[in-house]
């Protein structure tokens, strides 16, 4: 029985849902798709964001009146207990660790066995380099285990997280956000394009030094903001290309750079899903990542492009390389081919679970 003729809602319980990306951006877009033909609810519990969706049916709920950060959020543990009832009348999917950790802490055990927990993080690269990340993984372990299921967004957190001591998790890839045609466009010659937050683990720095050993006629768009903004303009002063970079701060709708970038660079090795590698591929812009973390688990079957080490040289070289020998257009095509088989299993995937854990209503995790 799928879930339209049992009529199960499903409230999905996250941090917060605006700015859109990373895990608010995962979020949206699949309480969006399972509005299309369920009741869906959206609970913030970190913040009062409000976001227009494009299904009106999608009821949103803040628990939060301001954005809470870092370990201030263990006031939300409070919330949750006030509201907890709310969690009672569907299957809860509860969005990262910073959500689920206090929902699993607070809620009655009965209502656990109707609770799924979608983590997109906690790997070890992001784990090693954050204190509290480290806590926040050891105290979701035995938590984890609490839930009916969980879900995660790919194999390497799933690698990850069973190494960790984690129970087995059922790897579902996340959907990627609607995006507009990509009709062909002429980009810029030589301009380079990375995304992402301004912050030590996205490792903007390689893409600074990377551009310093390229040409002058190569310039850099930084779309993302964070606190590492300034450093990063002082390293591009240091490095003697501040004219050759623009700092172009968060973008709601990233479209025109990606339309005018000629090669996409994301420098990460620590992306758990990457939405900006399938970004890059929709419109048709090869990429250059490290091999390791999610690059070297796309490309080139899903994401054309070159991966190779996380050293300036190193990228220079696979960027001068895609300049003189461009991806042939039918390996887009291919790609496309299966990103787009991919997203179709998601949503019957999900749609699966959720059935499951209603109708059992008894945990699926290993205990």
């Amino acid at each position: 029985m799928g879930l339209s003729d049992s009529g199960t809602t499903v409230i999905i319980v996250t941090s917060h849902v605006s700015p859109t990306f990373g895990i608010a951006a995962a979020t949206v877009s699949l309480a969006e798709r399972l509005a299309e033909d369920h009741n869906v609810r959206i609970v913030t519990i970190d913040s009062a964001d409000t976001l227009g969706f494009q299904h009106s049916s999608i009821l949103h709920r803040a628990w939060g009146h301001h954005e809470m950060l870092g370990w201030k959020r263990v006031v939300t543990l409070a919330r949750v207990f006030r509201n907890r009832a709310e969690l009672h009348d569907g299957v809860t999917v509860l969005s990262g660790a910073w959500a689920a950790v206090p929902v699993l802490l607070a809620s009655r055990r009965k209502s656990l066995r109707r609770t799924i927990v979608w983590e997109h993080s906690l790997v070890n690269q992001h784990v090693e380099a954050s204190l509290r990340l480290r806590l926040l993984r050891a105290i979701a372990r035995p938590l984890y285990r609490r839930a009916a299921a969980t879900v995660v967004v790919s194999d390497l957190v799933a690698d990850d997280l069973t190494q960790a001591g984690f129970a087995m998790p059922i790897i579902i890839p996340n959907l990627i956000r609607p995006l507009a045609d990509c009709a062909a466009s002429e980009p810029i010659a030589g301009r380079l394009l990375t995304m992402g937050a301004l912050v030590k683990v996205k490792n903007q720095n390689l893409a600074l030094e990377t551009l310093a050993l390229l040409p002058p006629s190569y310039t850099l768009d930084i779309v993302g903001d964070g606190p590492d903004r300034l450093a990063l303009e002082q390293r591009a002063e240091q490095l003697g290309i501040a004219d050759r970079v623009n700092f172009c701060g968060y973008v709601e709708n990233p479209e025109t750079y990606y339309r005018r970038a000629e090669i996409v660079v994301q420098p990460c090795e620590a992306e758990t899903f990457g939405l900006v590698l399938f970004e890059a591929a929709h419109y048709r812009k090869p990429l250059v990542a490290p091999t390791g973390g999610m690059a070297g688990r796309v490309i080139p079957a899903l994401v054309p492009g070159l991966t190779t080490t996380p050293e300036p040289r190193s990228f220079a070289t696979a960027i001068q390389s895609l300049k003189t020998a461009p991806i042939p257009e039918n390996e887009f095509d291919t790609a496309a081919h299966r990103r787009r088989m991919v997203q179709e299993s998601i949503i019957p995937q999900w749609e699966k679970l959720i059935s499951a854990v209603d109708s059992a209503g008894t945990q699926l995790n290993p205990s």
